[in-house]
């Protein structure tokens, strides 16, 4: 190894002297004293000049070695740079099609279809340019399709460049979505973009199909509150038909049906409006909750009213509420 070391001036008594040592194990001396030193000659300077340049070829660049590996430079560019040199960033044009579909429902049916298979990259390219701006990120639209409990869509009509189109979901009762029933129908707007049409996913609107109000429904609920009322003389810890997540308003009325013994009494079947107070239904789900909720009136052994929501064909108790003034 090569080593080259200049050492910094000194000046003593008027004297200055340079050393330059450390070749090879070896060293030269060349100074240059003030008055009174002694001076070498001409030649002796040529030939420490001729030993430097001997030992040093190529001057004092240094000296590079091949066909010799240093363990610690045996390194691949991507483990250095800690990137997979195959990795394609999502957001590049490679990983992300754009083409835009020839009429608005082919542009529907691919997002859709794709959100239902979790690929987000698919699904975004579908959107609109300024669309994609109110959504902010790709995988929001896959989270509102699960949370909408969509299964499976048949496309339907277009009008204008807007999408009908048919939703099959899995029913499911949530203080964070709301109720989602069996199935529902979602117009979905389209705009032209470019040689084709892209979707404005965020200005869809969602109809859910709820039950209808009718003598069958209503009778439904009547057994449904009815075996909840059953269950809870029984002190069961998890009563039939309640709503796992826990009810909301006066759950003291429904405790209170433990250990009575008189058979429960449904009297009648109403809209949420006939609650005194229906705020903390509203609060709890949601305005959607004037479109779905049923309030079932018990009479005894404990007045109370009961407020259910539709689960598929089941009604689930979600709330309790104290007696109408006008009952009493």
């Amino acid at each position: 190894m090569t080593m080259h070391k200049t050492v910094a001036p000194h000046f003593r008594s008027r004297s200055l002297a340079l050393l330059v040592t450390g070749v090879f194990g070896g060293g030269v001396l060349v100074g240059c004293a003030g008055s009174g030193g002694s001076r070498p000659s001409p030649k002796a300077v040529a030939a420490a000049r001729t030993s430097v340049s001997a030992t040093r070829p190529g001057g004092p660049t240094g000296h590079l070695s091949t066909g010799k590996s240093v363990a610690a430079l045996n390194f691949s560019v991507g483990a250095a740079q800690n990137v997979a040199p195959d990795s394609v960033s999502p957001s590049t044009p490679a990983s992300l099609p754009l083409a835009a579909e020839s009429t608005p429902a082919a542009a529907v049916k691919a997002l859709i279809g794709a959100a239902l298979e979790g690929d987000s990259d698919t699904a975004w390219s579908q959107v609109s340019t300024a669309d994609r701006d109110r959504i902010g990120v790709k995988q929001r639209i896959i989270e509102q399709v699960n949370a909408g409990g969509w299964t499976g869509f048949t496309i339907g009509a277009t009008l204008s460049d807007k999408v009908t189109i048919e939703v099959v979901q899995t029913p499911r009762i949530s203080d964070i979505d709301g109720v989602i029933a069996s199935s529902s129908t979602v117009q979905i707007p389209t705009i032209k973009e470019g040689s084709g049409y892209k979707v404005v996913w965020s200005r869809r609107i969602t109809e859910q199909h709820y039950p209808d109000v009718s003598a069958a429904q209503d009778a439904a609920v009547m057994a449904s509150v009815k075996a909840w009322a059953l269950s809870r003389q029984a002190c069961d810890p998890a009563p039939t038909n309640e709503y796992t997540s826990g009810l909301i308003g006066v759950v003291g009325l429904g405790a209170a049906l433990c250990h009575t013994t008189a058979a429960p009494i449904v009297a009648s079947v109403g809209d949420l409006e006939t609650l005194d107070e229906p705020q903390p239904v509203l609060e709890g789900f949601g305005g959607s909750a004037l479109l779905w909720a049923r309030v079932a009136k018990i009479s005894g052994p404990v007045a109370m009213n009961v407020v259910v929501a539709p689960k598929g064909t089941d009604w689930i108790v979600v709330a309790i509420a104290r007696p109408s003034i006008s009952d009493s």
